[in-house]
């Protein structure tokens, strides 16, 4: 007796599963360190800054383009003798490869924030010009970087925040420190600087005695009107 089509060996029923096809000449598809690639060497604007970014060869960066090229079918780059430049084609890919590369990024900081170690709550004093001004562009960098951190900030003059830390009622502390500022007690504190470049500005008006000096103190201006 003969089997059935979707009979096993043994002679008992089973269900026929298709063998996957494949397309003879079939180009790949797309893949993410061909558009990771493409991203690349358009900002890099040659192979080699593009080879040396990625810390690839040359040829493996030429063999990830011109995988990209039997993919979609047509050039995307214009090879010149100083670098190359992006077809019509090429910027339109771009477009979405940039999309593309950005999104799976985010997902792997986000996927390494389920794993981060560092997790909990983080309370974060600041002075209040630190605390409008540099304190919450940190904290937003830190946050992306550890999902699982909860971060708080609590605004506060340079002795109340030691009175807090001191209590444990705040991680870190962002105080005031310099010429003409009280000689804090920071004994058995970890006390780290903060460079912030030049520091705060005063706006003047054209002609003002002050406004031709590089420095300005704080003295300067005591009897100036605010």
């Amino acid at each position: 007796m003969g089997r059935h089509m979707g009979d096993a060996p043994d002679g008992s029923r089973g269900t026929a599963v298709p063998a996957p096809s494949h397309h003879a000449g079939r180009p790949p598809d797309l893949s993410l360190t061909g558009l990771r690639v493409l991203v690349e060497v358009a900002d890099q604007g040659s192979f080699s800054a593009a080879a040396h970014s990625l810390s690839y060869t040359q040829s493996a960066i030429s063999r990830q383009i011109s995988a990209l090229e039997q993919t979609v079918g047509t050039r995307l780059f214009e090879r010149h003798a100083r670098g190359v430049a992006l077809t019509s084609a090429g910027e339109a890919l771009l477009r979405h490869a940039a999309k593309a590369v950005a999104h799976v990024r985010a997902a792997e900081l986000e996927i390494d924030g389920l794993r981060d170690r560092l997790a909990g709550r983080l309370t974060i004093g600041a002075y209040p010009i630190a605390a409008a001004s540099v304190i919450p562009q940190a904290m937003s960098r830190l946050s992306r970087r550890h999902p699982a951190l909860l971060l708080a900030l609590r605004e506060a003059s340079t002795p109340e925040q030691l009175r807090l830390l001191r209590g444990r009622r705040i991680e870190v502390a962002v105080v005031a420190r310099g010429q003409g500022l009280p000689d804090y007690d920071l004994t058995g504190l970890n006390v780290q600087g903060i460079s912030r470049g030049r520091g705060l500005g005063v706006v003047l008006p054209e002609g003002h005695p002050l406004a031709a000096d590089e420095i300005v103190k704080v003295a300067d201006l005591e009897e100036e009107p605010w």
